[in-house]
C-alpha cells in the first residue's frame, strides 16, 4: 500500500500536490474537524483493479452542532466519502475527473473522535465513465456506518 495525498491537475501537469491540502484532506482539513489519510493498494494477482483504504477522524469542526457531542453532519461523512472514491477513480482511470451522481447512505450515527475505516473499490468503467463503491466502517469493519456509490465523468472528454 502506498499513502498518497490529493493532487489536482494543474499548469505543470496532471498530478500537482495541494500546498495547503483542500476541504476534506491535508493538515488545513484535519484541524477543521475533518482528518483523512488515504492509501491506494495496487491490484492483487487476479484483480482487475487496485482499491482504496483510509483511515478518517472526524473532530468539532465536523459535528451537528459543536460542542454537543452528537454525532458527525451527514455532509461530512459524504464528503470523506465522495473524496475517497473520487482519488481512487483517478489512480485507476484518469487523472482529471469529477463526480456527476451519488448515493449515500448514512446506516449509523457516525461518533466524533474516533479512527474509522475509509474503504473504496471500482465497481466498473466504460466509456468516459467509472463507477465506485466506497464505505466508512469502525477499524474491525463490524459497524457500517455509511455507503456510497458513485459515478465519475473524465472531464476532459466531457468537456
Amino acid at each position: 500500500m502506498a499513502a498518497f495525498e490529493k493532487h489536482l491537475p494543474g499548469e505543470a501537469g496532471p498530478y500537482q500536490p495541494l500546498p495547503r491540502g483542500g476541504w476534506v484532506t491535508g493538515d488545513e482539513a484535519a484541524a477543521r474537524g475533518i482528518d483523512l489519510r488515504m492509501f491506494y493498494r495496487t491490484p492483487a494477482p487476479g484483480d482487475e483493479h487496485g482499491s482504496l483504504e483510509g483511515v478518517v477522524r472526524l473532530g468539532d469542526g465536523a459535528s451537528i452542532g459543536i460542542g454537543f457531542w452528537v454525532s458527525a453532519h451527514g455532509g461530512a461523512v459524504e464528503s470523506v466519502l465522495d473524496e475517497a472514491t473520487a482519488e481512487l477513480a483517478k489512480c485507476e482511470f484518469t487523472p482529471v475527473l469529477a463526480t456527476v451522481e451519488a448515493n449515500f447512505r448514512i446506516k449509523k450515527a457516525v461518533p466524533l473522535h474516533t479512527t474509522l475505516r475509509v474503504e473504496c473499490r471500482v465497481v466498473k468503467m466504460r466509456g468516459i465513465r467509472c463507477w465506485v463503491d466506497g464505505r466508512l466502517t469502525s477499524p474491525d469493519r463490524s459497524v457500517v456506518y455509511a455507503e456510497c456509490a458513485a459515478q465519475l465523468v473524465n472531464i476532459s472528454s466531457w468537456l
